[in-house]
Formats: structure tokens, C-alpha cells, sequence
């Protein structure tokens, strides 16, 4: 590992990897496509009634007052 002259910075840190893999329900990021994977099992429980979806992110609400406050969101995007 490349040292700095900064006494500021140590020789143990180490750079993040960039999280490249973002889970399209609720938009969390993972740094890989397993992390995602395992991740999405949490969204895997049937909604009955979600008959409503976002047109941009395909996320599903059960009324349209869920649908109408969420799309607000992808306003400031």
C-alpha cells in the first residue's frame, strides 16, 4: 500500500468499493450482484392487493394516495 506524506492519512485506509448494483424497490445499493440477490428476498412477499405500480420505478402500492405521494418523489430526480 502506498504511503502518503499527509500525517493526516494512514497507511490503512482503504478506498470503498462504488456501490454499482441498486435494488429497484426500495433503491438501496450494493457493491455487488450477490449482495442484490440475497437482498431482494425481502421483497418477495406477495402482495395481494398492490395492483397500483410506479411507471418509473415499477414499485406497487395498494391506492392511489400511496402512488400519487411516492411519484412525488421521482419530481426531484
Amino acid at each position: 500500500m502506498k504511503q502518503s506524506n499527509d500525517p493526516c492519512k494512514t497507511v490503512h485506509e482503504v478506498k470503498k468499493p462504488q456501490a454499482s448494483y441498486t435494488c429497484h424497490n426500495c433503491f438501496r445499493t450494493f457493491t455487488n450482484k450477490i449482495q442484490l440477490k440475497k437482498h431482494m428476498k425481502v421483497h418477495e412477499v406477495k402482495k395481494p392487493h398492490a395492483t397500483l405500480f410506479c411507471p418509473d420505478c415499477f414499485r406497487t402500492f395498494t391506492d392511489n394516495i400511496q402512488l400519487e405521494e411516492h411519484m412525488k418523489l421521482h419530481e426531484f430526480k
